[in-house]
């Protein structure tokens, strides 16, 4: 159940990166066009690729971690036994979650100053608490995975058999 709402959650999210990485594809070649033959780049070119990347990894970033689409060493890992690669990979898990609740806190804690200061944002003159309040729900959401799979993967470890989803390479 849990990991049916992780996959659809992370299948839009990723619908949308794929979306807003398009757009950004778009209007780098029309800046490009734009400056080259009619001498006239897209004003704020660089803003919207600076915060739509930042957005799109983000948002991936869940993505490939819920799918463990990350790099593993299986030459070492698959030399141990199951109890011990998936203590392997609940270490990766756990050090997962801590660096993405970390930077989920490090963003939340720029909200309240970027708040008092209305700083914003260049050309589009968006608030940078809206930046940050976006990264930080992109990477709880990313710690979030990792602590649930970190949970799965002790399972594995604790009763020394396969849990109930998938969370060890064979």
């Amino acid at each position: 159940m849990v990991n049916k709402v992780i996959d659809k959650v992370t299948s839009i999210f990723t619908i949308v990166s794929a979306s807003l990485f398009a757009i950004i594809v778009l209007i780098v070649l029309a800046n490009i066009i734009g400056r080259t033959f009619f001498h006239m780049p897209i004003k704020g070119t660089v803003e919207i690729i600076q915060y739509g990347v930042m957005f799109c990894a983000g948002i991936v970033m869940c993505r490939s971690g819920y799918e463990e689409r990350h790099i593993s060493v299986t030459l070492l890992i698959d030399k141990y036994p199951m109890r011990l690669r998936a203590a392997f990979v609940a270490l990766g898990k756990l050090l997962g979650t801590i660096a993405f609740g970390a930077l989920a806190v490090i963003y939340a804690n720029n909200v309240p100053e970027a708040l008092a200061s209305g700083k914003v944002t260049e050309t589009f003159r968006l608030p940078f608490e809206f930046i940050y309040i976006i990264m930080a729900v992109c990477f709880l959401v990313g710690a979030l995975i990792f602590f649930y799979q970190f949970c799965v993967t002790m399972v594995t470890v604790i009763r020394g058999k396969q849990g109930p989803e998938k969370s060890v390479p064979k």
